[in-house]
This record gives C-alpha cells, structure tokens and sequence, in this order.
C-alpha cells in the first residue's frame, strides 16, 4: 500500500517528531475554469449572464468571482449559478480601499493557486472578454493546436515539457454600421425575434462585430490561459513567473484573439 505521510529528520538515528501528509495526484475535476477579477460596485447582471453562458458554449465547466461589491440584482445572478454548482464566490474584503484595482493581483493568483490539481487550465479574464476561437470549436481544440505550434515552431530548449502559459492578444469591439448588421442578419438568417433578444439582452459578442483598428501589442491588455501547476507567479496580462519546465506560447490571431467589448 502507498504511504499516508512521512517524517523528515536530519539524521537517521534521530526519533521523527513531525509527519506530512502525502497528497496523490487524482484525476482532474474539470478541464477549464474561469477566474474573474474582484467585481466592485458592479451592478451590470446581463453582462455576468452573457460571460458565464458564451464560456461555457466554448469549455468552461466553473467559474470563480472574488465579491467585493455587487448590486441585489446581481448579487441574485450569483446565487442562481451557485445553486447549480457553476460558481464559487470568494467574499473578497481589503484592508484598505483601491489597493490597485482592488487586490485584482491578489485575487488572480489565489484562484489560480486554489485550482491546482482540480482544473487542468485556468482562464483569466474579466467579465466583459472573451477568448474566441477563429477555427475551432472550443478552447481545448484552440490550446491544443497553439502547443502543436510551438513545439513544432517555436521552442527548441530541451527542458521544455509542455506549455504552461498560452498568451491571447487584445482588441476592442464597437456596435455594428447599420449596413454591416443587415449583412450579417442576412447571413445568419436571424429573425426578428432573434434580433430583439439578442439586442435587449446587450449580447455584444453578436452584435458589437466591429473591431478596432488597434491590435493591442503582446503583454498589452493580453490575457492568459494557464495550467495551475506550472504558475509560480501569475500576473494580469500574462504568467510573470512560471516552472524551467514550462513554455510561453503566443496564441496566433489565426487561432485565437482576445475579444474586449
């Protein structure tokens, strides 16, 4: 049978005065998770609603919010997504006020920390991104075509294991021309019905489809998705301090982009 724990002592002879507990791996509980920044004085429910819906339609299986403030309305969308055991809430309260951007540092790194050995990948965004496939399907065909790219393209240091980090590059979407949104209502053969829900209930992946002239530089407004085990340090726009073992891949815009709305 396998050890339950073990005692470290400076010499053999010495009597062992402490025990650790040994933890196995186990099998991962879910493949992706969502990390959200700290929500404060946040009272935006359609936008909560839209990010937990279109991630999950792309892989997401849970989601952490770190709660510092948020409306009763929003508050109640909360609840309704815990009751279906989507969603951990962290009730987030700082020693002082504006700590940069609310302890948002703080708050990423402990959620990815607190994933370890339960989610092989932990996405980090904000509420009103999205990690949008341009080929594929889903993150997991996006992430495993990225680390084909890199192994194949990219690093050449034998210490490599796999990629730890994969980096999406940034840009803004803006509200359709009148003319562009008739082209795609053709396109799609949306119906009215379909156009007044998509419009009431602000579903801007669909209806803000004008990007940006401005792709934002690597590490720029960047956002990560990241396997748990191999982030020492993470950061805001990219993993600031990771394994020797594990790789940075750049996500190409002809796999993935970061959509901001």
């Amino acid at each position: 049978s396998k050890p339950s724990s073990v005692s470290l002592t400076f010499n053999l002879t010495d009597e062992p005065t402490n025990r650790i507990r040994v933890l196995y791996p186990k099998p991962f509980q879910r493949n992706f998770t969502v990390c959200h920044a700290a929500l404060f004085n946040f009272n935006n429910p359609k936008q909560i609603i839209n990010s937990f819906e279109i991630n999950r339609v792309l892989g997401a299986q849970h989601f952490y919010v770190y709660n510092l403030s948020v409306s009763n309305t929003t508050d109640a969308v909360l609840r309704h997504y815990q009751r279906l055991g989507l969603l951990t809430v962290m009730p987030w309260r700082l020693p002082a006020s504006g700590v940069w951007y609310h302890g948002q540092l703080l708050a990423i790194n402990d959620c990815v920390y607190r994933n370890r050995h339960a989610s092989q990948f932990v996405v980090i965004h904000d509420t009103d991104e999205y990690i949008i496939p341009e080929v594929h399907g889903s993150w997991a065909e996006v992430l495993r075509a990225a680390e084909d790219d890199y192994f194949k393209n990219g690093t050449k240091a034998r210490n490599i294991k796999n990629v730890g980090s994969f980096i999406f590059q940034s840009s803004f979407y803006y509200n359709t021309s009148d003319k562009l949104w008739g082209s795609i209502k053709r396109d799609a053969s949306m119906t009215a019905d379909e156009e007044a829900f998509l419009t009431k209930h602000g579903v801007f992946p669909f209806i803000h489809t004008l990007r940006d002239g401005n792709i934002f530089n690597l590490f720029e407004r960047s956002k990560a998705i990241v396997r748990p085990e191999s982030v020492i340090q993470a950061g805001i726009h990219s993993v600031d301090v990771q394994r020797a073992s594990a790789g940075t891949a750049v996500v190409s815009r002809s796999l993935a982009a970061l959509h901001h709305y």
